[in-house]
């Protein structure tokens, strides 16, 4: 038998068509479709290779960019302008030649830009993020729109690429458990618990383990019960 290979797709047509091809030239496939039942068969059967559809439902991904200069974005009306571009691969890898260092970990500067939010209504994630948390609406885009705090492009985005009406996550599902967003007063703390009392969001202060060093901050749940940290920290 040879080589065993993990295909990881959503479109059943596809994941048919990649198993028989790999089969008939004398692989091992093993089919999955979608990412909670792919780390469970990787664990079950330990794969040589795993080829996996770049947008996979259950599975969350980390973006890595470098921002653009405020002068260079462009502005109108209180919306900024959002495109999607090519890379262009041939120039990062001169770059990335010409720097001759060998890449072993991001560099300590790095932060969390922004996050994106598969969520299940576009019209309720802005009235969340946008009417209740007071997040400026910076940007619409086809099936998404882009949040943000003092005329950044966007610290938020909601789209619903993966469908519109979808379930929310259940505790134990694979995905995101939580994301945090630093206030500048930790007397903002309480003014927006009292905030969101008016408006019947739940909120809970239980913190998780990884939290503890942040004893005074709180959870609450957006539109789609996606759980946001809410604290204050200096450094």
């Amino acid at each position: 038998m040879g080589k065993t290979i993990l295909v990881v797709e959503d479109n059943e047509l596809n994941l048919r068509l990649f198993c028989d091809l790999l089969n008939a030239h004398g692989y091992s496939a093993h089919p999955v479709r979608d990412g909670r039942d792919a780390l469970a068969k990787a664990r079950e059967v330990a794969p040589d290779l795993i080829i996996m559809d770049i947008n996979m439902p259950d599975l969350n991904g980390i973006e890595v960019y470098t921002d653009r200069s405020p002068l260079r974005w462009k502005w109108a009306d209180g919306r900024v302008q959002i495109v999607t571009e090519p890379l262009d691969t041939q120039n990062l890898l001169k770059e990335s030649i010409a720097v001759d260092v060998e890449w072993n970990h991001l560099p300590p500067t790095t932060s969390i830009g922004h996050v994106h939010l598969h969520v299940s209504d576009l019209g309720k994630a802005k009235t969340f993020y946008n009417e209740i948390l007071g997040l400026n609406h910076t940007a619409t885009y086809p099936g998404a729109y882009f949040f943000a705090s003092n005329r950044y492009h966007h610290h938020v985005a909601t789209n619903t690429w993966l469908g519109e009406n979808i379930t929310s996550a259940h505790n134990n599902d694979i995905g995101l458990d939580h994301y945090a967003i630093n206030l500048n007063d930790h007397s903002d703390l309480r003014l927006l618990k009292d905030h969101f009392s008016e408006f019947n969001i739940n909120i809970h202060e239980q913190l998780v383990e990884s939290d503890m060093q942040f004893a005074s901050s709180f959870y609450a749940y957006d539109s789609d019960g996606i759980q946001i940290q809410f604290l204050h920290n200096n450094s």
